[in-house]
């Protein structure tokens, strides 16, 4: 598949080329791969396929996602949530946390981890709800299962990684400490389409997916569509590089450029 027919097969389901120009090559092959099997030789056909099945279609998109992750990515967040954030909700009787599209789970358990750090330091917290979603199955048994390689944890020191991990089934595997995996639901879950429940949640990490990927018009409705489970007020954290659709009002950034708290309906 070269790029002229991976840039047709985004058009078709109004993804962005931009957002998928660095991390094409895996993904491309995967594509690839599932137009042999089905025995198709040409793009058009088989995009023409994909629009008169509603199940190949969905297994292409899941092909599509790019599960690209490590705990506490984005450090300055991770410091941050702890001493500036959270503190927004510690009066509250329940703190509900949804990580929209948590690839291999790596932001869920960053974030439990942050949580039972807290614990260590505050009384009479909040009880913790977290909801862990992704389009993709795979990725969702792979969070579950809590493994991962060294890898993964190159932004935490060694002193956090022998605390919440322990050796793994395989080879240099680490797996996250069973107590770390009590509390999360775990749902399969289309960003832009399936519809969350109403006002659930205060806080959502929306982070390097719908809007990286998504072309300009399902990008806006996709987070429209999130942002209807974001509690009021409520606070929405996307990824270091990306930037709210454009028209987007009722949000305020808070510490850092890349959260934001709900301040209205809008």
């Amino acid at each position: 598949m070269d790029d002229a027919q991976f840039s047709q097969l985004l058009d078709y389901f109004s993804f962005s080329w931009a957002g998928y120009r660095k991390v094409r090559k895996g993904v491309k092959k995967r594509i690839t791969r599932h137009i042999q099997e089905l025995e198709y030789r040409t793009i058009d056909d088989y995009i023409e396929l994909l629009d008169n099945d509603r199940q190949l279609k969905s297994d292409c998109e899941r092909l599509l996602t790019v599960p690209i992750s490590r705990f506490f990515r984005d450090r300055k967040l991770w410091e941050t949530l702890p001493e500036k954030i959270l503190p927004l909700f510690f009066d509250k009787e329940s703190l509900n946390v949804w990580s929209a599209g948590c690839s291999g789970g790596e932001e869920v358990y960053s974030f439990k981890i942050a949580w039972k750090m807290i614990t260590e330091k505050y009384h009479h917290l909040p009880l913790l709800n977290m909801t862990a979603s992704d389009l993709n199955p795979e990725n969702l048994d792979r969070a579950q299962k809590g493994v991962y390689q060294p890898s993964s944890l190159k932004e935490m020191d060694t002193a956090m990684g022998d605390r919440f991990f322990v050796k793994g089934p395989t080879r240099k595997s680490l797996a996250v400490k069973s107590y770390l995996k009590k509390g999360i639901t775990w749902e399969t879950f289309n960003l832009l389409y399936d519809q969350p429940p109403p006002k659930a949640y205060d806080i959502i990490f929306l982070r390097n997916n719908i809007l990286t990927y998504a072309a300009k018009d399902l990008r806006r409705a996709g987070f429209k569509n999130v942002v209807s489970a974001l509690a009021d007020p409520g606070i929405l954290i996307i990824g270091v590089k990306e930037r709210l659709p454009e028209g987007v009002t009722g949000f305020g950034s808070v510490e850092l450029p890349y959260v934001f708290k709900k301040t209205s309906k809008k």
